[in-house]
């Protein structure tokens, strides 16, 4: 016959508790840095689109000086057409003088953005 002891039950029921406790601090701290890493590529992947409107503002704006160069005269509602397209709440305007232009952008995110360009 098999006797086994109470205290036997006992120690292993610590055992096993403090194993329970020790993976769940485990799942409380990988979560706490899965959180942190999520977080930090959501910020990665709005800073990566903001790079990419405002480069779409310079490529705009630069095509719209080079058309200023060639013709001094260019369709402001149809660039701002495609402005509105590329950029969210895209719009624009130019000026130009005898000896330069300047063109203005603007789009909005969460917050305006605006890009001046000078051209000769």
């Amino acid at each position: 016959m098999i006797k086994i002891s109470s205290q036997h039950y006992q120690n292993f029921s610590c055992q096993s508790a403090f194993s329970l406790l020790e993976v769940l601090i485990s799942m409380a701290i990988i979560t706490v840095i899965a959180l942190g890493l999520i977080k930090s590529e959501t910020d990665n992947l709005s800073q990566s689109y903001q790079n990419l409107l405002h480069t779409t503002a310079i490529i705009q704006s630069q095509n719209l000086l080079e058309q200023l160069q060639l013709t001094r005269s260019v369709s402001l509602d149809e660039w701002n057409n495609e402005n509105k397209t590329l950029l969210p709440g895209g719009h624009g305007n130019y000026e130009c003088n005898t000896i330069q232009c300047t063109v203005n952008i603007q789009w909005h995110i969460k917050k305006n953005y605006a890009l001046q360009l000078n051209g000769e």
